[in-house]
């Protein structure tokens, strides 16, 4: 289901099913949106998620371009609280 909030942000909730072996299954709520560019939008999201949809994980993906040096194209890093 799509919830609209403004004219930049779309929610959309669903359910995702894991099955197990002996046939049963978990259903889990999720919630997805666009959280645009930068820590700001990003933290926009994040409170907007916990608020409104009172979620209790997480899982943000981007480019972190920049970021270290060190890093390589295509590396992929973790923060965990």
């Amino acid at each position: 289901m799509d919830h609209k909030i403004n004219d930049f942000v779309t929610v959309v909730t669903g359910t995702l099913e894991k099955k197990k072996d002996d046939a049963s299954a978990t259903t889990v709520s999720v919630a997805f949106c666009s959280a645009g560019v930068g820590m700001v939008a990003a933290a926009a999201a994040a409170t907007l998620l916990v608020e409104r949809f009172n979620v209790r994980a997480l899982l943000f993906t981007g480019v972190a371009g920049g970021l270290v040096p060190t890093l390589q194209v295509t590396a992929v890093s973790f923060c965990l609280f």
